[in-house]
């Protein structure tokens, strides 16, 4: 995933951050924080980065100046359906050979891995939102997502 994002001048970790940005209400550095489960200085770096590249703003909460949003550029926003394309491009070659009963196992079997890490880990687990995300689970404008879409039940495309 690494050297697909490389051309466009991304790192792989940024990506994700990216695509939450993107999609949903924009974000304070904070959310991100808590989101994706990573330190303040982690997140801050990555934001310098995405900030320096010209994909995001960091702009000033108009209900609270001591909070920074963190909106998408136009360069950003473009960024979107390159990063859906990388990864469901990652998703089939993963998921080749793998029948829909199997990969609804693992999903499954994943699922509760998570939670119980997260459980110990005192966590909040969501499910993930926006393009990639699972449809309705909570994921406020979700209608698409889940890595069997498109797929025969011998795994293949369709």
């Amino acid at each position: 995933m690494s050297d697909a994002l490389a051309p466009h001048g991304m790192p792989a970790w940024a990506g994700p951050m990216l695509m939450r940005i993107i999609h949903g209400d924009p974000p304070s550095q904070d959310d991100l924080t808590r989101e994706s489960h990573k330190d303040k200085s982690h997140v801050s770096r990555i934001l310098a980065q995405l900030e320096e590249q010209g994909l995001v703003t960091r702009e000033a909460d108009p209900n609270d100046s001591r909070v920074k949003r963190v909106l998408p550029t136009a360069q950003g926003r473009a960024m979107g359906p390159i990063i859906i394309g990388l990864l469901r491009a990652w998703n089939e070659a993963l998921l080749d050979g793998i029948d829909d009963e199997e990969c609804a196992i693992a999903e499954g079997v994943l699922q509760r891995m998570a939670e119980n890490a997260a459980r110990r880990a005192g966590m909040d687990l969501r499910p993930a939102c926006g393009p990639l995300g699972p449809p309705n689970q909570g994921c406020e404008g979700s209608t698409e997502g889940g890595a069997r879409q498109g797929r025969d039940r011998d795994g293949r495309s369709e």
